[in-house]
């Protein structure tokens, strides 16, 4: 029960990534139940 699946999807996967540099994608989270988020 609780969390099923979180996963970090970039928008490049294949790019290299230097500090300070912006990362775009999508956060995935999938539960199993209803839950209250903040």
């Amino acid at each position: 029960m609780g969390l099923t699946d979180f996963r970090i999807v970039f928008d490049n996967p294949w790019a290299t990534y230097s500090p300070g540099q912006t990362i775009t994608g999508k956060i995935i989270v999938c539960v199993d139940a209803v839950k209250k988020i903040r």
